[in-house]
């Protein structure tokens, strides 16, 4: 659907004009206040200005400050572009510092990885070692020494109470000990 013309009337310079446009009627309005300020603001500064003078300059002065509008818009689109640029580059720096500390992070836990396992072959090793020097160190049980017999009153005649077990000692006819030579080995 095409835009509706409107026309508003204004006045400009005492002048009264009827104005057509598609944009808002209060819009249209505020442009023609403002043309008819700048011309007021020409002739209060040049009273000796004929009407049609003022207006021209009026025109070269809005003229003026549209170019000044746009070489200011220029400047700003080239550092809108310059900060995108950089912000691209940061963008692109932030990535590959990211990637970075994914990857230092990757490697920190397989070296806390590397070290626990370290740690617990290290214990192992300490405990071997440990166990070998309790060994080491544990002196070889003394034999138990072999008790004296107890003596044999001579009044009391040799009874099997003495001897104890009677195969380790065998009796010969005579009643004497035999002694085996393992026995003293």
């Amino acid at each position: 659907m095409p835009d509706t013309v409107k026309r508003v009337n204004v006045r400009i310079a005492g002048v009264a004009y009827q104005l057509a446009a598609t944009d808002d009627e209060a819009h249209i309005r505020k442009m023609a206040a403002q043309a008819d300020e700048m011309i007021r603001q020409v002739l209060l500064a040049s009273p000796h200005l004929s009407q049609s003078m003022a207006t021209i300059l009026a025109l070269v002065n809005a003229m003026d400050e549209v170019s000044k509008f746009r070489r200011h818009n220029e400047t700003l689109q080239k550092e809108k572009d310059s900060l995108s640029q950089q912000a691209q580059q940061h963008k692109t720096e932030l990535d590959r510092v990211r990637e970075q500390n994914w990857d230092m992070r990757r490697d920190q836990l397989h070296m806390q990885r590397l070290i626990a396992e370290y740690e617990k072959r290290f214990e192992q090793i300490l405990a071997t070692a440990d166990a070998q020097e309790r060994t080491e160190a544990e002196p070889e049980p003394e034999p138990e020494p072999i008790p004296e017999p107890e003596p044999i009153p001579e009044s009391e005649p040799i009874s099997e109470r003495h001897l104890g077990n009677s195969d380790a000692f065998p009796l010969t006819l005579a009643g004497y000990q035999q002694s085996r030579l393992e026995d003293f080995i």
